[in-house]
């Protein structure tokens, strides 16, 4: 191979082993058949995991705003993320059409630093997706929370994924002075410590999906519902902590791409553990908040409904019902539009409070302080 001094080139960046020399504007050599196979395959990965994220956080929509009939923050942020998601795949096929997932010898130099350019506009949006994410998590939490003092640590928690996703993509859209050395030969002389900024961030992300996964225990242990349900609300708020499997895997493919010269064809697999980060995470938000819209459709298709299931309302505004039993029945007392009508399976004189704020699926009754005694009820729900 020639020298760049022989052959009239400039030198090569610093990355780059001395004597290299990217393709000319002819490449002789065509790309092998396993490599490219393999190229494609990442590529289409991405799009896979795009499309099956955006199915779940649709069904998650339509059951909160149609069946539920209310929308919130966590909704909100959500959305925001699968836009953001949606703005890295757009950058894929760029990146992939000037040399992403090709061996750098199959790589012409103008398309090098193009490719590398949208590979870095892609991690300006990573970051912002998985502040949206955790945040929604965290607003969803906040929804469900009863006690003061796990609203306010939630408060705090919000706060501090909040602040990280800023900061974390204003980094990373300034990683360098000028930015412009991003995409040009110099990279990655004046730019900040890409693999110390990688290693913090992962460690944020991992350490954050442990507390989320764990926050949810505290907040399921008072709600008044039985064992299975929360076992099972336990296990559907803990898939989130799949996501650290994405980190971690995301992790070692960006370090291992920035580490090599060969940057283009070891991108690929960075680019497509970040989309499965991505998107793994908006399908664990979005898991917990379908479970009206399966039990509708398990109620249409087998005629019946959740015996274990307490009381359901569609109504916006706030509402509370308050009454005294007497004789079996309930002489009630209505606000909101609604009247009710509740029989008790015993006898007895009970005292019952049933709020519903509106905001959600996953309604909570939160249990007096003192002894507590279950009874059943039917309740049936009419206008006033």
């Amino acid at each position: 191979m020639a020298t760049p001094a022989a052959s009239g080139v400039p030198a090569p960046p610093p990355q780059f082993p001395p004597g290299w020399i990217f393709a000319g504007s002819n490449i002789s050599q065509p790309i092998p058949a396993d490599q490219l196979a393999k190229s494609e395959g990442m590529e289409a990965g991405c799009y896979v995991s795009f499309a099956i994220a955006v199915l779940f956080v649709a069904a998650r929509i339509y059951a909160r705003c149609f069946i539920v009939g209310t929308f919130g923050f966590d909704d909100f942020f959500l959305i925001l993320a699968t836009l953001m998601s949606l703005a890295i795949i757009v950058c894929v096929p760029v990146m992939f059409n000037y040399g992403i997932g090709k061996h750098l010898i199959y790589v012409r130099e103008a398309d090098y630093f193009i490719g590398r350019k949208w590979a870095w506009i892609s991690q300006i949006f990573y970051y912002a997706a998985l502040g949206c994410v955790k945040c929604a998590i965290v607003a969803l939490y906040h929804r469900l929370a009863s006690q003061k003092l796990h609203k306010f640590l939630l408060k705090i928690m919000g706060a501090l994924v909040l602040f990280h996703g800023i900061a974390a993509v204003i980094t990373t859209a300034h990683m360098c002075n000028p930015v412009s050395i991003i995409w040009g030969p110099t990279f990655p002389n004046g730019c900040i410590d890409l693999l110390s900024f990688n290693y913090f961030n992962a460690a944020f992300h991992i350490a954050t999906d442990i507390m989320l996964a764990l926050i949810p225990i505290p907040i399921l242990k008072g709600l008044q519902i039985n064992r299975r349900k929360k076992i099972g609300l336990v296990i559907v708020f803990g898939v989130g902590a799949l996501t650290i499997l994405g980190t971690i895997a995301r992790q070692v493919t960006n370090a291992m791409a920035l580490g090599n010269f060969d940057f283009t064809w070891y991108w690929s697999a960075a680019e497509l553990c970040t989309c499965i980060e991505v998107n793994m995470a908006l399908i664990c938000t979005s898991v917990p908040a379908l479970r009206p819209l399966v039990k509708g459709f398990l109620k249409s298709t087998n005629g019946s409904s959740d015996p274990d299931n307490s009381y359901q309302m569609k109504k916006r505004s706030k509402f509370t019902l308050g009454s005294k039993l007497e004789n079996g029945e309930l002489k009630n007392q209505s606000n909101g539009g609604y009247s009710a009508r509740i029989f008790s399976s015993a006898g007895k004189k009970t005292e019952l409070n049933s709020t519903h704020t509106g905001n959600g699926s996953e309604e909570h009754i939160v249990p007096p302080s003192g002894m507590v005694k279950n009874v059943d009820y039917s309740v049936e729900y009419s206008k006033a």
